[in-house]
């Protein structure tokens, strides 16, 4: 239903690689196929923990009895000192494990294997730098065979051996001009989110890369995949449909606003091999606080879309805000689960405020409930998914009355736009308590005025819109919120979307980016922009316990094992301020001796 391109095209592997090679312990076998289907408790494999985005553990060493006996048990550094780059640099990257061998990315891209099998310290292996040319942020790498696979920021895909860190592979993989519209732009493009490598139901084995942030910038994403073995092009997906592909009609003005319409793939991608979708959220329209520049639903943006996984073809869509007009992307990790009934579903709690629960093989609403205050709209329909106050064929949509409008000021809206409920911060999913785990800024964002707007000539001089979505001479004043957001992490029966337990605490930093992790010991875990670790009794969100690590938390958790002792982790570090400039820094974590 989208556009997309389907070739093959022969790339040379690289014989030679920038890797440094420190030390060469025993290592796994290859991370199968099949390993990744049903991953070992003891190992971290991908960076939801499994193809469903879980982000649990059955690990239970560490459980609500003993929490209060965590002791950092090493800390190492691994990366430079974290500044520069072209939009600032948060580490957000997750560890990756595999017995006993722990896998890190900074976020210039920098790759590090550890020998972590003593339990006492992370003792270098190999170390690869793809000297990237810009840099935002990273959050990840997907492992495969014996490939670690990586997308830059500045849209390479990189294959590295997993023993030696050399390179196998290496590809430009940014999306070329379409030479009659003149989209996507080959100047803003970049990857931010992890790739995830699979193997299709015809038995090929890709890994997929969504294109992160030339939505942002003043063009159209996408989501593309490579073959695994020599990095082939294999097919390419965009976010916006070109004319003539359906949804298309769905850009309603008349200066060709879809051009530069958005829709970046910045979301965690999640895999069903049953189905053989891969599930992704898409984001805003651009400009974010303008509706009337783009009138239309603005098709794919605001949206869940399931790709299949040999083809890339848009098998279902939903959209969650048609006209999206408060920079409500949808990033978010598209959990899949069964429901109650055993349909298999797919949950998103999306950034709007919303819990949405679907049949994952066709996009059927199964439940919409509000899990968090909202304003923007009067409802959801039960049955559509889609606002009560949503006119088809309306334009520009008004909704509840809460939306910028050009020369006016609006009130307060909810959920705030910045931090609202989970963006890049992924929820965690309890089977056992069938409870997923949010971990946000609660609240509203303070009144906007959209004092001008878009100078088409400019914004095609300069190849599109700025990456904060106000387009070429729009500027957007805005108020404090009457209600400040509240840093909040929060529990949900996923069958009735009923909030079971909260923690709330006004003193944190309520701008939340590592997400939440669950174990089986009946605990979860969070940190925050303040440094803070917290370990919480996953019933109650009881603190348990807390640890300042002395720099930001952007990345989430992840657990692992090693000799029969569980150990759990995080990367720190951030810009920071004037002096703060900290480097890249994991912190390690299990019982005391």
């Amino acid at each position: 239903m989208n556009r997309r391109t389907i070739l093959k095209t022969s790339v040379a592997a690289l014989a030679l690689s920038s890797a440094a090679v420190i030390g060469a312990p025993a290592f796994a076998a290859d991370v199968t196929f099949d390993r990744l289907t049903n991953p070992e408790p003891e190992n971290w494999l991908m960076y939801g923990g499994n193809y469903s985005g879980w982000r649990h553990s059955a690990l239970d060493q560490i459980n609500q009895t003993n929490a209060g006996d965590i002791e950092v048990k090493y800390i190492f550094a691994i990366g430079g000192r974290a500044d520069g780059g072209t939009l600032g640099c948060l580490e957000e990257g997750v560890i990756l494990a595999d017995a006993g061998t722990l896998y890190t990315v900074d976020c210039y891209a920098r790759i590090m294997a550890w020998d972590a099998s003593s339990g006492a310290a992370a003792v270098p292996i190999w170390r690869y730098d793809p000297e990237i040319t810009k840099a935002r942020t990273q959050r990840g790498l997907a492992l495969m065979d014996d490939g670690v696979f990586i997308g830059t920021n500045d849209t390479r895909m990189i294959r590295v051996n997993a023993a030696t860190g050399e390179v196998v592979w290496e590809v430009q993989a940014a999306a070329a001009p379409d030479p009659t519209y003149g989209t996507p732009s080959p100047d803003t493009q970049g990857f931010t989110t992890e790739p995830i490598a699979l193997q299709t139901a015809a038995g090929r084995k890709l890994v997929v890369q969504g294109e992160s942030t030339g939505g942002q910038q003043g063009t159209i994403s996408w989501v593309g995949a490579w073959d695994q073995a020599a990095g082939d092009f294999v097919w390419r997906t965009f976010t916006i449909p070109f004319p003539g592909e359906p949804g298309h009609e769905t850009w309603a003005d008349d200066h060709e606003a879809w051009r530069t319409g958005g829709g970046g793939v910045w979301s965690h991608p999640t895999f069903d091999p049953v189905t053989n979708l891969i599930y992704h959220g898409t984001g805003d329209a651009m400009p974010s606080f303008d509706p009337a520049f783009r009138p239309g639903d603005n098709l794919y943006t605001a949206s869940t879309i399931a790709l299949d996984a040999d083809t890339g073809a848009l098998t279902w869509y939903f959209q969650i805000v048609p006209n999206e007009q408060w920079d409500f992307d949808q990033p978010t990790t598209r959990m899949l689960y069964d429901a109650a009934d055993g349909v298999p579903g797919v949950m998103t709690f999306a950034r709007s405020g919303h819990l949405y629960t679907q049949d994952r093989r066709d996009g059927t609403i199964l439940n919409v409930v509000e899990y968090q205050p909202t304003n923007w709209t009067a409802g959801i329909d039960s049955k559509t998914g889609l606002p009560v106050d949503y006119v088809a064929g309306a334009g520009v949509q008004t909704y509840a009355g809460v939306g910028p409008v050009r020369g006016q000021t609006t009130g307060d809206s909810c959920p705030q736009w910045n931090t609202s409920a989970t963006a890049l911060n992924p929820p965690s999913y309890d089977p056992d308590r069938r409870l997923a785990y949010l971990q946000f800024g609660e609240g509203c964002a303070g009144g906007a005025t959209l004092t001008a707007w878009p100078d088409e000539a400019e914004a095609r001089t300069t190849n599109g819109l700025s990456r904060l979505g106000q387009g070429a001479g729009t500027t957007v004043q805005r108020t404090p919120p009457a209600v400040p957001p509240v840093y909040t992490v929060a529990a949900y029966n996923i069958d009735t979307g009923e909030r079971v337990a909260e923690f709330k605490s006004p003193s944190d930093n309520a701008t939340p980016f590592g997400g939440v992790l669950t174990t089986a010991g009946g605990v979860a875990m969070a940190g925050t922009l303040d440094g803070d670790v917290r370990v919480f009794n996953s019933d109650t969100l009881e603190v348990l316990y807390t640890f300042n690590i002395g720099m930001e938390i952007g990345a989430p958790f992840s657990t692992w094992a090693v000799d029969g002792q569980q150990y759990f982790g995080v990367v720190g570090g951030g810009n920071g301020n004037g002096l703060q400039r900290r480097s890249a820094t994991a912190v390690v974590f299990g019982l005391g001796d």
